[in-house]
């Protein structure tokens, strides 16, 4: 009797390898492409950086142009007040929006801020201070991208040069683009 069984379950499992096998040949090729799919690859520091470029650059424009969207909308309805207060209200809250969307941490930031927690830390103080520098030097700013030391994370920097005439109704400089009015408004936001 036990050596009944033992060939039973000897012949149930030819019947398992059997069938296996039976598999066409696109089912093999599937496997291999998902084997093939599972390797390990080396990806070196220079690949990384050149999709951490790639992707600030998206990540960047998408945010600048979503803000700047909301803004416009509210100029044209409210005006330059009502843009400074939107802003200041809401400009936080989409970046923090965008930093959910893109699983990303982003920031604006500049060496004098309004908003304090837009504050730069010390390496994005460097940052700023390296940008204005060259810019100072008339050397063209573009993105930039750094391992962050001692971390596997990835740095992003992209300047926000303000050229646009609409933007200088906020940025600009007291009594030529800027009203005295829109200053005002401004300091009464941030008085920090």
């Amino acid at each position: 009797m036990i050596r009944q069984h033992e060939h039973i379950t000897v012949f149930l499992f030819f019947t398992f390898i059997l069938v296996g096998c039976t598999a066409t040949n696109q089912d093999g090729r599937e496997i291999k492409e998902i084997m093939k799919s599972r390797e390990i690859k080396k990806v070196s520091e220079a690949d990384i950086l050149n999709k951490a470029m790639n992707i600030g650059n998206m990540i960047a424009d998408s945010s600048q142009m979503e803000l700047s969207r909301n803004l416009i909308q509210s100029m044209k309805s409210e005006g330059v007040p009502g843009s400074i207060k939107f802003c200041n209200a809401n400009a936080i809250e989409i970046t923090n929006s965008l930093t959910k969307k893109y699983s990303a941490e982003i920031k604006r930031t500049a060496l004098k801020t309004r908003n304090e927690n837009n504050n730069p830390n010390k390496l994005e103080m460097d940052i700023l201070e390296a940008y204005e520098n060259a810019s100072a030097e008339k050397i063209q700013i573009s993105s930039s991208v750094q391992m962050i030391e001692n971390t596997d994370q990835v740095l992003f920097t992209k300047p926000i040069l303000i050229k646009n005439p609409v933007c200088l109704n906020c940025h600009g400089s007291v009594g030529t683009t800027l009203s005295e009015e829109n200053s005002e408004l401004i300091e009464s936001l941030y008085p920090n």
